[in-house]
């Protein structure tokens, strides 16, 4: 500080653990729950842990805010049964900007690129889903082929690499597994003008990636994923396929169709569009 007169991160540099970033980036599942905005635990998530015996997502939760990576954004209570639920959140931009990049390049042994994220962020602000799915897959081709074989079995996959690259953007909100009563969303994306709701599939064996596109986009429709969102009727609203391919390891095609909301009856404007990667 006296020498460059400027304020460094101390709590983390002072009070950094690899061995937690390591066992939350062992697991993709743990990635997802240690970097989404607005995660839920119950109310056992404080009690004591013991990681001896492997770790729980209340463990986790509960391991991450004591450790100062989490912390208690909001207490809800229900109020028929009384039961408390906790809304957690990373406390600041010095943690933000620490534990993400260090669960990426765990994770996929490679260090992030941050002009990249920089450049995702600005499509997603300028609603240019073509440019983003581009620089997400230099992004993806950045990473080696023995950090990225998950992508070949589960489309959860792409959702942990989204979530790591939009949570390091300010100005953005991101919102996972976002549920209603016939499903849950994969995710919900504002930057203040445009919100996409983001639906993630990928490619089977011998599958055609436009029956994959129709697919997301009639479960989008069929589970009311963008009935209710409060958001919609104040922005420019998206219903978003995105398809993984598995052998290529990256997005393939992307779908996105306007929506409005008339009323409380979500209504689609226009021909969808699709681009292919």
């Amino acid at each position: 500080l006296l020498q460059e007169r400027e304020f460094e991160a101390y709590w983390i540099e002072a009070g950094r653990t690899t061995w937690l970033t390591k066992l939350i980036a062992s697991d993709p599942k743990r990635l997802v729950h240690a970097t989404t905005e607005g995660t839920v635990a119950s109310t056992n998530f404080m009690k004591n842990i013991d990681v001896s015996f492997g770790l729980s997502d209340d463990d986790l939760r509960s391991l991450l805010v004591q450790t100062g990576y989490l912390t208690v954004k909001e207490v809800v209570r229900d109020t028929k049964t009384g039961k408390r639920t906790f809304v957690l959140s990373v406390p600041n931009e010095e943690v933000r900007a620490s534990l993400l990049p260090e669960l990426w390049s765990f994770y996929f042994r490679v260090p992030l690129n941050v002009k990249l994220v920089t450049s995702l962020a600005r499509c997603l602000n300028e609603n240019d889903l073509k440019g983003f799915a581009r620089y997400y897959n230099s992004m993806m081709n950045k990473i080696p082929s023995t950090a990225s074989g998950e992508a070949v079995k589960y489309e959860g996959y792409y959702h942990t690499v989204l979530l790591l690259l939009l949570g390091l953007v300010e100005g953005i909100s991101v919102q996972s597994e976002a549920g209603t009563s016939k499903g849950r969303a994969d995710l919900w994306i504002d930057t203040g003008r445009f919100l996409f709701c983001i639906e993630l599939k990928k490619t089977l064996k011998g599958e055609n990636v436009n029956d994959a596109l129709d697919s997301g986009m009639e479960q989008i429709w069929d589970r009311d994923y963008i009935i209710g969102n409060p958001l919609v009727p104040r922005r420019q609203s998206f219903a978003v396929v995105m398809v993984g391919g598995a052998k290529r390891r990256k997005i393939v095609a992307v779908r996105q169709q306007k929506v409005v909301d008339n009323s409380g009856r979500i209504d689609r404007v226009g021909d969808p569009l699709d681009w292919f990667c």
